[in-house]
């Protein structure tokens, strides 16, 4: 028979705005459902619920508050008593995150300083969130209180926010799951550079095993580049999950549990874009050249997944020194819009993560922590069909389009500069129209790719573009050029303050002896997706993007071993 557990009992109140989920997730843990249907909270409620701490058993008698005005001057009474608080905002709405520090100062005046939790919720909502996890997490430092975001709905963290107040109201919170600065020490750092150093030979031929598992996107098969990987994985010792969400389209999870928090994923991508023309080398057989190594993928992505094999396999050399748990991600789909990828993955596996570092290209000599937003537009062109050899008994939908496009690159938007980037860019991507040479077309179409600010709005670029129109128009009458928005991602941005960039800037100092540059781009990556989910991301790795789907596409076997080294110090840094 064990030791007889230590129980207590203690009243907590939840509070935030209305509309938050502060009932959702008191049903969530309570009751393990989720209900659709929303009932506003009038006045208070409240619920019991028992959490096992260790040696202790915890019953929490959760008190849940309005969060309306009308009930401001009642909620006073019902703090009374309470010996800790959760206090939660929407990640979709600004104005309840502002609200946090109001809510944790009236909880505060009438109860003392008592241990609180911030709670950041709905995030499952990925793409409506607006509240970034780097201001959260600076703000609940500012009030001294863990913060961790949970999704109701899916049940996402639900549990370990309410043991995270259970363990403050003990006394025994385990520090949160942010790490300013890690200490490596130095006999074991030497010795994974010494090891990384020693495995030219393995890099290099797993390298070519990569580029020969032609996982050529479209059509995909990332299963021949995914098989290399897995059995990669299998023999450094990495517990190893795929997950399809089409036949062939394989993604690939490998995991080093050594504890639940914190957790640091690094995401790489199996597919590579068609080899195309104008090549000097075979495509898919990795060649060696002048101190590089050509292939299709040689720089994205199969290199720097390369070297991050290279860093594992280190680490495992030393039996993974490591607290929390590591990810290694290879996704499919990259190339063509990450459906069947990382968003996939991200929003319909539940992957989730502390911190998140994505490898693809950046020299090592730059850390990417921000990409604009990217708008697809389609202008459509209409005019009225007639002979090829009377046109002006019609109007050509051609003429009339290629009016607008021949401006539409000098299009000025109304923005406020960033330091990260240049300014926005608009690029006319495709152009179809007519039917046949000797009829005037009536109809013509193009596609136009506008990346913008985290200054800019879409509707606003939209209205912009629409202005333009009406300027042709009234130079030319009778013109019919209609706008339709197709899609857009959000700008996104890591803080440069945030533990996965500060840690990886201090590292690749540690081995080039060199600051590394903070960047942002105009493309995308995958840690679009990731940031959008709440994960800080910081993207880094070996490789030229110029070099990028190009004909001999080719990569530096010197900055392979490089990053390499940085992958394994950033792990053994951030999970020390």
């Amino acid at each position: 028979m064990g030791p007889k557990q230590e129980e207590y009992a203690f009243k907590i109140t939840v509070v935030g705005d209305g509309g938050v989920g502060k009932t959702s997730l008191i049903v969530c843990l309570t009751e393990n459902r989720f209900s659709e249907d929303y009932k506003m909270t009038l006045g208070t409620s409240f619920a019991a619920q028992t959490v096992n701490i260790d040696d202790y058993v915890v019953t929490l008698q959760i008190w849940d508050l309005g969060g309306q005005p009308s009930f401001s001057h009642l909620r006073s009474f019902f703090y009374a008593g309470s010996k800790g608080g959760v206090v939660v905002f929407d990640l979709t709405d600004e104005k309840s995150f502002q609200n946090v520090p109001v809510w944790a100062k009236e909880l505060f005046s009438v109860c003392g300083n008592v241990p609180i939790v911030i709670i950041g919720n709905k995030n499952d909502l990925a793409s409506g969130r607006v509240v970034s996890r780097a201001d959260a997490e600076r703000v609940a430092r500012s009030l001294g209180a863990p913060y961790i975001e949970t999704s109701a709905k899916t049940g996402d963290k639900v549990n370990m926010a309410f043991q995270g107040i259970s363990r403050r109201l003990l006394g025994v919170e385990e520090k949160p799951a942010m790490v300013a600065e890690g200490v490596v020490i130095p006999e074991l750092k030497g010795k994974v550079l010494s090891f990384i150093d020693q495995r030219r030979e393995y890099l290099l031929n797993l390298l070519g095993d990569l580029i020969s598992a032609r996982s050529i996107n479209p059509p995909g098969n990332e299963k021949l580049a995914a098989d290399v990987v897995q059995g990669e994985l299998y023999r450094i010792g990495l517990h190893t999950e795929t997950y399809e969400k089409e036949s062939g389209r394989t993604n690939v999870v490998g995991l080093v549990d050594r504890g639940s928090s914190p957790t640091l994923m690094i995401v790489t991508h199996l597919d590579v874009v068609p080899a195309g023309d104008g090549w000097i080398y075979e495509p898919f057989k990795a060649t060696p050249t002048d101190g590089r190594i050509a292939g299709r993928g040689a720089v994205d992505d199969k290199g720097p997944m390369a070297s991050v094999l290279l860093a594992l396999q280190a680490l495992k050399a030393f039996n993974f020194p490591i607290r929390g748990r590591l990810m290694f991600v290879a996704v499919a789909d990259e190339e063509t819009g990450n459906e069947l990828g990382i968003k996939y993955l991200l929003n319909e596996k539940g992957l989730t993560a502390d911190y998140a570092l994505v490898a693809e290209q950046t020299r090592c000599e730059s850390i990417e922590i921000a990409e604009k937003g990217r708008l697809w537009v389609k202008l459509k062109s209409a005019g009225i069909q007639a002979h090829g050899s009377m046109p002006g008994k019609g109007v050509n939908a051609i003429v009339n389009l290629s009016k607008v496009l021949s401006r539409i690159e000098k299009l000025k938007m109304k923005y406020s500069e960033h330091p990260l980037f240049n300014a926005p860019t608009v690029n006319v991507g495709t152009v179809k129209g007519g039917v046949a040479v000797n009829i005037v077309p009536a109809s013509a179409e193009a596609i136009v790719d506008i990346r913008f600010l985290p200054s800019q709005d879409p509707k606003q670029i939209v209205n912009e573009l629409r202005e333009l129109v009406r300027s042709v128009q009234m130079e030319n009458p009778g013109l019919e050029v209609t706008i339709e928005p197709l899609n857009s991602d959000p700008p996104t941005e890591v803080s440069p303050e945030d533990p996965v960039v500060r840690v990886l800037e201090k590292v690749f100092n540690e081995v080039t002896k060199n600051k590394p540059k903070l960047i942002g781009i105009g493309g995308a990556t995958v840690a679009k997706h990731c940031i959008l989910r709440g994960i800080p991301t910081a993207v880094f790795g070996p490789g030229d993007s110029n070099e990028a789907h190009t004909a001999n596409e080719s990569v530096s076997v010197d900055e392979l071993l490089k990053a390499a080294k940085i992958y394994a110090l950033t792990i053994l840094n951030l999970l020390s």
